[in-house]
């Protein structure tokens, strides 16, 4: 076989790997988007949530349990959201198309991060100073399991913890 069909065959194998990997993408992707959240993963934030739990109850010496909601309407740069309405019930909304871009950082920095903020709305101790991300804000979400604390997303976090794909 000449250099040229060599070099034409191994091309042709590269685009059909490439295409195929493609396609494997868009059906995860489609699935992901168009299906629940796994067990798997939901299994993972309840068992976050039980050891957040633990930590407020050790710390502060409340049951600290809301309601938290997996949406999937989120705007794609917020990761999650606390909110309280007027009859003072509080809830954790988490992006579940961020779960796709790093499930690890969602349950082990967002979650926790929206649980300081539920806190926050427990005790009236909220504040639009520095966006609720107070330095008691702070203290808070490190007391009850937060790994990084602080105001926003850092996208390298992200980025470096990435799932592979094989």
């Amino acid at each position: 076989m000449s250099y040229i069909k060599k070099l034409q065959l191994s091309f042709m194998i590269i685009v059909v790997l490439a295409t195929l990997l493609l396609i494997y993408n868009f059906v995860q992707s489609y699935n992901f988007k168009n299906n629940p959240l796994s067990h798997e993963i939901i299994n993972k934030i309840n068992k976050k949530e039980y050891q957040i739990l633990t930590n407020i109850k050790r710390v502060y010496g409340v049951n600290g349990k809301v309601q938290v909601n997996i949406s999937n309407k989120m705007n794609n740069r917020l990761y999650g959201l606390c909110t309280l309405s007027g009859h003072k019930k509080i809830e954790i909304y988490l992006n579940k198309k961020m779960f796709q871009e790093s499930e690890e950082y969602m349950i082990e920095d967002v979650f926790p991060h929206e649980y300081a903020h539920a806190l926050m709305f427990k005790f009236n101790k909220t504040t639009n100073k520095n966006g609720g991300h107070t330095k008691q804000w702070q203290n808070i979400c490190k007391n009850i399991g937060g790994i990084k604390c602080e105001r926003f997303v850092d996208s390298n976090d992200i980025i470096i913890s990435k799932r592979n794909i094989f």
